[in-house]
């Protein structure tokens, strides 16, 4: 489907909505039924657009790499080298749990266990992943990513508390050594990350399917919710990342929350307040993002002055269409939507965060070991495919972050 034609309906969509909000009577129960139901597909029309975005550049990509196979007219890679043609060409066999041989395993494989089941990805199979994670999440896109070994850490040093003002002397008087300056350290562990896809063993034999394309899809899937999740709310325990939602002194302690008039909700002026006890020099920084969940801005959507009008219009940009808005801004600042924000609204919960998320630092190997278990499903006709991979991340500036919670 057209992306413009997507674009063109979500308009169409969002005037409807505003019919109703422009009734000057206010909207009665059924037309705030119909407003919800009309903007819910309107946020369908945009996400669809933007799926089918990321979709034509991930076929860009996947035919930037098969371009060399198909001349080579066997496995080949991006760089179009023989070895690394072959080392595809074994790992397609590999997929669809085909035998190797020993020195087949060896050119492929490092720490393969006694069955021979675990390789390293080839460059160009992990880099596929990679590439499909960074479309599936939008985290990882903004945040800094620094590629690391297995069993190595990264020491972060971070600038806890800014040094006292400077002091006007005379022209005899002593210097005065500051007291106030705080530096920390945060240190990033890349720890292990699995998960397990199954596919069918007729669609993996099917000779018009691109196997190993598939199971990076489903792999990086996969990979991305779990990365998601933890970049945002882990709890930095048991080799886990810590979120920007979870306050800890290692990341984002509570003196950078903001919080709410109300228990159960928030206002116009709690937004307002968070964005501008972030520093202005975060504002308009390329990875400063608000982070929130679709029901929070479906709340901020309902927000309303004193005569009842709305006090937002999502995507409206200078040219007056939808599509020259986008990405939509709240205080003048863009927001990403995410299933796994919080969007629980009680008492002391977070709602939103906006901040830099340039200073949230991933430290991974960027390398993929695969399992293939061509056996263990074999009662229900399937091959298990188990990816693993090393990662760690957390905030590493407090004060590139600031939170709204609920009183």
């Amino acid at each position: 489907m057209d992306t413009q034609r997507l674009y063109n309906e979500a308009t169409e969509l969002y005037g409807r909505a505003r019919a109703l909000l422009d009734n000057p009577k206010g909207l009665s129960a059924d037309d705030s039924v119909t407003y919800d139901k009309i903007m819910a597909e309107f946020d369908v029309k945009i996400a669809n657009a933007q799926r089918i975005e990321r979709d034509r550049a991930a076929v860009a990509t996947m035919a930037e790499i098969q371009a060399p196979q198909q001349r080579l007219g066997i496995g080949g890679s991006a760089s179009g080298s023989e070895v690394e043609a072959r080392q595809l060409q074994l790992v397609r066999q590999w997929f669809k749990g085909g035998a190797l041989t020993a020195a087949e395993r060896k050119d492929l494989s490092a720490g393969v266990d006694a069955q021979g089941g675990y390789l390293v990805a080839p460059a160009v199979l992990a880099n596929g992943i990679i590439k499909f994670v960074d479309d599936e999440v939008f985290l990882r896109r903004l945040a800094t990513v620094i590629p690391m070994d297995v069993g190595t850490e990264l020491i972060a040093p971070t600038w806890d508390t800014d040094p006292a003002d400077a002091d006007w002397l005379t022209e005899v008087a002593s210097v005065t050594t500051d007291t106030a300056m705080r530096t920390g350290l945060r240190t990033l562990r890349p720890t292990r990350l699995s998960k397990e896809v199954k596919i069918s063993r007729t669609l993996v034999n099917q000779s018009r399917v691109n196997i190993e394309q598939w199971v990076q899809a489903r792999l990086a899937y996969k990979f991305g919710v779990t990365e998601e999740k933890a970049f945002l709310t882990g709890t930095g325990a048991s080799g886990q990342p810590l979120g920007v939602f979870t306050a800890s002194a290692q990341g984002i302690p509570t003196s950078r929350d903001t919080t709410a008039s109300a228990t159960t909700s928030f206002t116009a002026d709690n937004l307002l307040d968070t964005k501008h006890a972030l520093k202005a020099a975060y504002w308009s920084r390329p990875a400063t993002r608000w982070v929130l969940h679709r029901d929070t801005v479906a709340r901020i959507r309902k927000l309303k002055d004193g005569n009842g009008n709305y006090l937002w219009s999502p995507g409206l940009g200078p040219g007056g269409g939808i599509t020259q808005g986008l990405p939509p801004t709240i205080a003048d600042v863009p927001y990403v939507v995410s299933e796994y924000a919080p969007n629980t609204y009680t008492t002391g919960q977070y709602v939103a965060i906006i901040g830099d998320f340039s200073y949230y630092y991933i430290a991974e190997t960027g390398r993929y070991e695969l399992q293939v278990l061509a056996e263990l499903y074999a009662s229900t006709d399937q091959i298990g495919y188990i990816g693993r991979t090393y990662l760690d991340g957390q905030p590493v500036l407090a004060e590139a972050f600031q939170r709204l919670k609920l009183a």
